[in-house]
This record gives C-alpha cells, sequence and structure tokens, in this order.
C-alpha cells in the first residue's frame, strides 16, 4: 500500500496515466473492494488525501478512477467511517468537481453519474444522521454540482 501510494505522489508519475490510475485502483480496492485484503487495517483517512494527490494529473481516467473508489467507499462502507474521514472524502469531491473541465464529452456521462451518485448516497446519509461530517461543505458541495445535479438533490438544501 504504501509503495503505491508512493506511485501517486512521486512527481515523476504526473504523466504516467495507467500507472496512477492503476495505483488509484489498487488502493481502493485493496482496502474497501469487493475483495478487499482484512489484513490491511488502514482508515480511508490515511489514503482520501493521496487521491486529492492523484486528480493533480489532470487527466480524465484518473478522475473517473478516483470518482469510482470514493462510490465504493461511500456506498458500501459508510458503517466504518470516522468524521475525519468523511471530511476527507468531501475534499476529494470538492477537488474532483473543480477537474470537470477536463472530461471529454464520451467519459462526461460516466464520471458524472459516478459523482451524483456519490454526492446522492452522502445526502441520503445526512438526511438519516449517520453522516458524521460537515453538512454545510456537503450542502456547499451538493450546491456546486447543482447543474448536473436532480431537482430533488437541489431542493434538499
Amino acid at each position: 500500500l504504501y509503495q503505491l501510494c508512493q506511485i501517486i505522489q512521486n512527481p515523476e508519475n504526473r504523466e504516467e496515466t495507467a500507472l496512477v490510475r492503476g495505483a488509484v485502483f489498487f488502493i481502493g480496492h485493496s482496502l474497501w473492494g469487493a475483495q478487499r485484503i482484512p489484513s490491511l487495517k488502514y482508515s480511508p483517512m490515511t489514503v482520501l488525501p493521496v487521491f486529492c494527490t492523484a486528480l493533480s494529473t489532470s487527466h480524465q481516467l484518473v478522475l473517473y478512477e478516483v470518482v469510482v473508489q470514493v462510490e465504493r467507499l461511500v456506498t458500501k462502507h459508510q458503517e466504518t467511517i470516522t468524521a475525519p474521514s468523511w471530511e476527507e472524502a468531501v475534499s476529494v469531491l470538492e477537488l474532483l468537481v473543480t477537474r470537470l473541465g477536463i472530461l471529454e464529452d464520451d467519459m462526461k456521462q460516466l464520471v458524472h453519474t459516478h459523482l451524483q451518485a456519490t454526492i446522492g448516497q452522502l445526502e441520503q446519509l445526512a438526511m438519516t444522521d449517520s453522516y458524521a461530517g460537515s453538512r454545510s461543505r456537503l450542502y456547499s458541495l451538493v450546491e456546486s454540482v447543482s447543474d448536473i445535479s436532480p431537482e430533488a438533490s437541489v431542493v434538499h438544501l
């Protein structure tokens, strides 16, 4: 896991899209994927900042992989996420939203779908008091994507 994080954090790898995407994929799958490795006892808080670094590559495939891994974390493992990890997940999503402009048309809808599913799940968790992060940051995130959000999401603001 350490080596995968080092791959992403190494500035020399910023142009190596496949390498960075693969590292994000394997980090997510090893920690919260369907075939996760139970002996790896790392909080999402330890690796989500690395996903922010991965987004600095500004490649649409890396954006896609990050949003898919965060979606998997939020939808499948929300019961294990602590307040600081929620905050970091929102930070990753906020940064991802600022990078949406780099998406080509064929990838735009796919990323938007995963992003909306993730944010929608966060909203559902907030409505049931299962979300321990900052509500104001979550609502700011929802507002920042209101142009691609379903009307019901915006109404909850």
